[in-house]
């Protein structure tokens, strides 16, 4: 199964990143293709994270199976009905950061 976690900030894993972190890793380790999607800092210097950590692109991203996100910042995209709204909602809330 493909399974993106849309993420504001990486840049300090503690609490909720680190959570976060920790799901995506071991769904990975247990066959799941899992992507991060950050708007930015693309590093993670003293975590270890197995799974691909992509900037927020929306012409590069394929579509996944399970959006999982992770801040309230990305609500309204949860309405969405179709991918391609989706897609644009999530483009809008980051340019609103």
């Amino acid at each position: 199964m493909h399974i993106v976690y849309v993420v504001n900030d990486i840049s300090h894993v503690v609490g909720g990143v680190r959570v976060i972190l920790e799901h995506a890793n071991r769904l990975a380790k247990r066959g799941h293709l899992v992507e991060l999607w950050v708007d930015n800092n693309l590093s993670l210097p003293y975590f270890e994270c197995t799974v691909p950590v992509k900037a927020f692109d929306k012409k590069q991203l394929d579509v996944p199976d399970i959006v999982v996100l992770t801040d309230q910042a990305f609500l309204p995209v949860a309405a969405e009905p179709t991918w391609d709204k989706t897609i644009d909602s999530l483009e809008s809330a980051f340019a609103a950061r």
